[in-house]
């Protein structure tokens, strides 16, 4: 009677891993199709995608990534109608991960940069499952929530970056789990291409570097960020000149920026020539973060810490758009993962709901008008807090991390 009780259990899981991979198989034909349906219609892809591509030509060639004259002239021979150029406003190194694309026709490497970026989303999110201890045979549904999820989607269309800072907090959390400290120091040149969003995870790993007195992983970073950078270097020597030229430039504390973030909504309503209010809420998202810190240091874990302190990052951060918010997969899915521990109950059914309607609602809401996004992310923290506090008050919610 046991015999044929694991014997259908058996069953049951290989049913369930091939109805997975079918369901792969069969998103990744969609995609496919989809992408080939655009062969003709390469306009579609004059988003965001175009900044990048034009800067990676650019230093390809040895002139300046940054330059508005020369952006332009590139942007304008695919297509491009706007008055001023779509511009990159992101620090030098990140400019190696554009040269190849920079390199490729423009069709060409939008596609492909749309194809990486969708497995970039996929696969993070299949292994934060992993990570957080999600049951190995609903795989399926850290992929429909990766995919799915309003910020990756967003992301996608309109041809961003920010997958690669998702990247790099995933690579950075196994690397950590498996104390191999250099490789985690690597990863952190992903997270480095947004510095600003993640801004309490930088205080805390710079605290968290000094206090264990972890010189592998700084001697980790300084090696990426020096080596992505020399690349650059070595095609244009002015390129840090370039870059803080761009910045000095940068349209940052105009109007046209109104990130849905509460620095945006501080100037807002009391003054938008006041570019000090933008960095009211980072300094009150430090001074939590100091007193969280000093309640927490000692036992400190990343796989544990991480997802609340994006989240409080993203909420308070300076600068932050709509599609950076994939970042917060990593929150999401821990929590998914807990829910499904909780077993069939009310509140697994209000956990449920409620994450599908935050969701649902970003999808109603018009993009046009970026800073109404600003409601998604303290959403997501309150729905984060309630489930984990549920989950703690019902088991060990983390069981697998390891004590030090």
């Amino acid at each position: 009677m046991r015999q044929t009780s694991l014997s259908s259990g058996k069953e049951r899981n290989r049913l369930r891993l091939a109805l997975s991979w079918i369901f792969l198989v069969f998103l990744l034909l969609v995609i496919s199709y989809q992408i080939s349906e655009l062969e003709t219609k390469s306009e579609l892809f004059l988003n965001d995608f175009v900044a990048f591509w034009s800067a990676g030509r650019l230093i390809a060639t040895g002139h300046n990534p940054y330059a508005a004259a020369q952006l332009l002239e590139l942007q304008r021979g695919i297509g491009w109608k706007k008055v001023d150029p779509e511009r990159s406003w992101n620090p030098p190194w990140t400019l190696l991960f554009i040269i190849p694309f920079g390199l490729l026709n423009f069709s060409i490497a939008a596609k492909l940069w749309l194809i990486m970026h969708f497995a970039i989303v996929f696969l993070s999110s299949d292994w934060l499952w992993r990570l957080y201890g999600g049951p190995r045979s609903y795989r399926w549904l850290a992929w429909i929530i990766g995919i799915f999820f309003f910020p990756s989607l967003y992301l996608l269309k309109i041809g961003q970056i920010s997958a690669m800072v998702l990247l790099g907090i995933v690579g950075f959390l196994y690397f950590m789990k498996n104390d191999k400290h250099l490789l985690a120091g690597f990863s952190i040149l992903f997270i480095a291409i947004k510095p600003n969003l993640l801004y309490l995870f930088g205080v805390a790993l710079f605290l968290w570097v000094i206090e264990r007195r972890c010189w592998s992983l700084l001697l980790g970073i300084t090696l990426a960020l020096s080596f992505a950078t020399f690349i650059p270097f070595c095609l244009n020597p002015e390129i840090i000149t370039h870059y803080f030229n761009a910045i000095m430039d940068a349209p940052i504390f105009l109007s046209q920026w109104a990130t849905p973030t509460f620095g945006t909504l501080f100037r807002v309503l009391l003054g938008m020539e006041k570019p000090w209010l933008q960095f009211i809420a980072p300094t009150a998202g430090t001074i939590w973060f100091l007193q969280y810190w000093a309640k927490h240091h000692k036992k400190w874990e990343w796989q544990e810490q991480t997802p609340l302190l994006l989240l409080v990052s993203l909420i308070t951060t300076s600068y932050a758009w709509g599609y950076d918010k994939v970042v917060l997969l990593i929150p999401a899915l821990q929590a998914a993962s807990w829910i499904f521990r909780l077993g069939k109950n009310r509140i697994t059914f209000w956990a449920i709901t409620s994450f599908l309607g935050i969701n649902s609602l970003a999808f109603i809401l018009p993009t046009a008008n970026a800073f109404w996004f600003i409601w998604m992310a303290p959403s997501l923290l309150v729905w984060y807090w309630i489930v984990r506090k549920l989950a703690m008050s019902t088991f060990s919610i983390y069981p697998a991390y390891k004590t030090r």
